[in-house]
């Protein structure tokens, strides 16, 4: 039986219909106040849009100034974020490992100011990040296809084995129990390394300094195992002197480890050697001495590097007394004590030098604004200097890389760096410069670049907007732009 209803109830319902009707029309040209907006429930408030909620997974911009670049983006929070170093991934994307004191954006819950991996695909969305306490040094990447982080907390030296995504597989506390001012400065591998003869293929550098008004800095290496296996096997690296730890290399017979030695005073200033062998690993004593060149008494060691030819270094010093650059090749034998080979850079002082680990490059920093850095390149045999290669625009530089663009293709390295105004790639081949890109910069500085198959990234920190940087969630943010090449 259907319900029936008077005129009355008609004409009721039709005038409810239509007040409903009216005021859902309405809600489209009312204007919108948000309720926490000014006091009072709004009254006299302004207007106010609520934020977006931040997204992770957001597109990279493509809109950038420069024609060189695809695409910009960046990853952080309101605090402060550092880029240590940065490596391919197996699916073309990049992995960056870093520092942050942040925890909004895209650090939502970190909790206290720590170190963190960061995985970006391809096409530069963030794919996830992790996060582990304490302050990281640097990144060695392992026999396993992962990577050792090492990591100083305020009481505990670390070094942390994870796989290639960043997802930590083992670690190991090298400080000593009660030891004050220790910290975790370098690793290196043996490459000369067999399980059989000698299982302890990574070799981990603490910095130990002394208590008291005569305070001094010494080192000691901890030999791990593939598994991190620390044991007791150490060898420590005293001398009477302070000590700057420089570099540390397997040889075939055994190790060498150099450190810049230098006196209160000043006037004892060089690099010292220490020599120890494989089957001897686990003594407390290592043979020494220190690096003497016959031309310049006094100096300071920037950089070490092995040369190709068997026992032989290429070293970048700086006189103490002029702080002229030179490139000196040592050869091992006998005790590192002649000068095979030194060649002067400039005749101009610099504030420091570098040397290039996969190529023959080397950097020098002028001192003087009005003097420019100079970069040579030189035969890695003999270390003799070759001409400048039109560096001089450069202002700092940043990083570099070796790649090839092509499989089986020519070798290239890739330099890049600021110049009074710019961001600057400079492409060089055997020693000849090929190809700059430059695009104006404001605030950014790059740490790392990274060839991927889609093309070269990026990798850096930008301390706000720019003609490059579409966004900065505040402080220092991490950067990663795409390299267009012709």
């Amino acid at each position: 039986m259907k319900a029936k209803f008077s005129k009355h109830q008609l004409n009721t319902l039709i005038a409810l219909s239509l007040v409903v009707l009216i005021l859902f029309v309405g809600m489209f040209f009312l204007p919108w106040v948000n309720p926490a907006a000014g006091s009072g429930g709004g009254r006299g408030g302004t207007a106010v849009d609520t934020p977006p909620a931040h997204d992770l997974r957001r597109a990279p911009r493509y809109l950038t100034a420069s024609e060189d670049l695809a695409w910009e983006t960046n990853f952080g929070g309101s605090g402060n974020e550092t880029v240590v170093a940065a490596y391919p991934t197996l699916s073309d994307g990049v992995i960056i490992f870093g520092n942050t004191d942040s925890d909004d954006y895209d650090f939502l819950g970190q909790t206290k100011a720590g170190s963190f991996v960061l995985n970006v695909n391809k096409n530069g969305v963030m794919e996830g990040f992790l996060l582990y306490e304490g302050l990281l040094e640097a990144v060695v990447p392992d026999f396993e296809g992962g990577f050792l982080l090492l990591i100083n907390t305020t009481d505990a030296c670390l070094v942390v084995q994870v796989c290639g995504i960043g997802i930590e597989r083992r670690r190991v506390n090298l400080k000593e129990p009660l030891a004050q001012n220790e910290r975790l400065i370098a690793l290196y591998a043996d490459d000369w390394y067999t399980e059989r003869d000698y299982p302890a293929p990574y070799h981990a550098v603490i910095q130990h300094t002394t208590s008291g008004a005569a305070a001094k800095t010494q080192l000691r290496v901890h030999l791990l195992s593939e598994t991190l296996s620390a044991d007791e096997n150490k060898v420590f690296f005293n001398h009477e002197l302070t000590m700057d730890y420089v570099a540390a290399y397997a040889h075939r017979d055994g190790f060498h480890l150099f450190a810049n030695i230098k006196s209160d005073a000043g006037h004892t200033q060089r690099l010292t050697y220490y020599n120890w062998t494989r089957h001897d690993a686990s003594v407390q004593e290592a043979v020494s001495g220190g690096v003497r060149l016959n031309s310049i008494p006094n100096y300071s060691c920037d950089a070490l590097l092995p040369s190709p030819v068997f026992g032989r270094y290429v070293m970048h010093l700086r006189d103490a007394a002029t702080n002229r650059p030179y490139l000196v090749h040592l050869a091992a034998e006998p005790y590192f004590r002649t000068d095979l080979v030194l060649r002067d850079l400039s005749s101009d002082p610099a504030e420091s030098t570098r040397l290039f680990s996969d190529n023959a490059y080397v950097y020098a920093f002028a001192v003087h604004a009005d003097k420019p850095s100079s970069m040579f390149t030189f035969n890695q045999e003999t270390a003799v200097k070759a001409e400048k290669l039109g560096f001089e625009p450069f202002t700092a530089l940043y990083t570099h890389a070796v790649t090839r663009f092509e499989n089986g293709g020519a070798l290239y390295t890739l330099f890049c760096g600021q110049t009074a105004d710019t961001l600057m790639v400079r492409i060089i081949q055997d020693g000849s410069f090929i190809h700059a890109y430059a695009f104006e910069s404001e605030n950014e500085k790059i740490t790392a670049m990274v060839k991927t198959d889609s093309g070269i990234l990026l990798i850096g920190i930008s301390s706000g907007e720019g003609l490059n940087v579409g966004g900065n969630f505040g402080g220092t943010d991490i950067w990663v732009a795409k390299l267009l090449l012709d």
